[in-house]
């Protein structure tokens, strides 16, 4: 439950925060959800969360 919501916590101010760019700068602040995205990929490349979860729920 913590983890979603985490994702809404922080889902919220980044969708408010690329709305106030949009309308400052247009199209380029696509270009900064698209970098966020790609640090979130590579993150979960380098340490995927999803063994991490199945470690923690094979030790209960």
């Amino acid at each position: 439950m913590a983890f979603l919501s985490a994702i809404w916590v922080c889902y919220v101010p980044g969708a408010a925060r690329e709305t106030a760019s949009f309308l400052k700068i247009g199209m380029r602040t696509l270009f900064l959800a698209i970098i966020g995205m790609a640090i979130g990929i590579v993150t979960d490349l380098v340490k995927p969360l999803s063994i991490e979860e199945e470690r923690e729920q094979s030790e209960r």
